[in-house]
C-alpha cells in the first residue's frame, strides 16, 4: 500500500535532519519531537487501517454494506494496540484474527506495542521515555503490521 505512514516518515526525517543539523541530539527537543513522531504513528495506523478496511469491504458490490463497513471501522478500531487491531481483524472472522496473529513475530509486536503505550503516557501522563533512536525500528514493524492486516483482509 504505497503512501502508508507518510506523515510519521517524513515528521521521523525531517526530525532527524534538524538534530543532525542543530546537533539537539539529546536535548530536550529530541524527546518532543519523539513524542510528536509516536502521536502521528498511532494517527497514521489508524487511518491507514480504516483504509484496510474500506478496501475488504470494495470487494463486494453493495454500496451499503461498504458504508456501514467504513462507519464501523472508525467506531470500532480506536487505539492501534497489537491486540486492538487483531481483535478489529478477528471482526471480520476468527480465521482472520488467526492468520494475522500467526503472521506477526512476538518481538517487534513487543517493539511496536511499546511504541503505542509510550504515545498513550504523552497523551494521558505527559510524557513518554521513548528514544528517537528507536524509532526507525517502530515505523518498520508498524509497516509490518500493516502490511499483515492487509494481506489478511484483501487477499
Amino acid at each position: 500500500m504505497p503512501g502508508r505512514l507518510t506523515l510519521t516518515q517524513v515528521a521521523f526525517d525531517e526530525c532527524d535532519n534538524h538534530l543532525r543539523d542543530s546537533n539537539a541530539a539529546g536535548s530536550p527537543v529530541e524527546s518532543y519531537l519523539t513524542e510528536h513522531i509516536l502521536v502521528l504513528l498511532c494517527a497514521d495506523m489508524q487511518q491507514a487501517l480504516y483504509r484496510i478496511a474500506d478496501q475488504r469491504a470494495q470487494q463486494v458490490s453493495d454500496l451499503a454494506l461498504q458504508a456501514f463497513v467504513s462507519g464501523a471501522s472508525t467506531r470500532i478500531l480506536r487505539s492501534v494496540q497489537k491486540g486492538e487491531i487483531s481483535t478489529f481483524i478477528g471482526l471480520f472472522g476468527p480465521a482472520y484474527k488467526e492468520k494475522f496473529n500467526d503472521s506477526l513475530d512476538e518481538r517487534e509486536v513487543t517493539i511496536y506495542n511499546n511504541a503505542v503505550s509510550q504515545r498513550h503516557k504523552v497523551a494521558h501522563q505527559g510524557g513518554g521515555t521513548m528514544t528517537f533512536k528507536e524509532l526507525p525500528d517502530v515505523i518498520t514493524v508498524a509497516n509490518k503490521i500493516l502490511d499483515s492486516a492487509e494481506k489478511v483482509l484483501t487477499t
